[in-house]
């Protein structure tokens, strides 16, 4: 069962989200602050992130930052900055979309769907471990059980 992870401050929002996703058969982590969220995205897989950009302890982007260096996860930027430049600025930090509020929870629905639908048909997209490794590609290194391996190099 795919995991999700949904970062969102507002509470009412983020139980109506998680339901909605559960109800659709996935496994949903829940945070409300970037602390939270970067707790749960190390100790657990995660395959799609739903991110708000304005959070009580920190920006969202650099949280998507974060995720982007760590691990191969489809991202979603759901805030209420609906400026062409937050748009930008949300996809420069590695964002894979970009949401604003209000929004379509079947939207919603429909774009993790599509995301699943690709990354079953291309099994590649959802590699980002393999054998007690764990893979960075945008860091251009891996890491088995905690230690730091060097880049390959021919």
């Amino acid at each position: 069962m795919p995991n999700i992870l949904v970062v969102e401050d507002d509470e009412n929002l983020n139980r109506g989200i998680t339901f909605s996703l559960k109800k659709s058969g996935y496994e949903v982590f829940s945070a409300e602050s970037v602390k939270k969220a970067k707790r749960i995205a190390s100790d657990n897989h995660v395959d799609v992130t739903i991110c708000d950009v304005n959070l009580p302890d920190g920006n969202g982007l650099e949280l998507v930052r974060w995720m982007r260096n760590c691990q191969n996860v489809y991202i979603i930027c759901l805030t209420a900055l609906d400026q062409e430049t937050d748009q930008v600025m949300g996809y420069e930090a590695g964002a894979d979309d970009y949401m604003t509020k209000p929004f379509s929870l079947s939207v919603l629905l429909l774009k993790i769907e599509a995301h699943f639908r690709r990354r079953k048909k291309n099994p590649e997209l959802r590699k980002n471990s393999f054998k007690g490794y764990r893979i960075y590609p945008r860091r251009d290194e891996g890491v088995r059980k905690g230690k730091r391996n060097k880049p390959y190099e021919e």
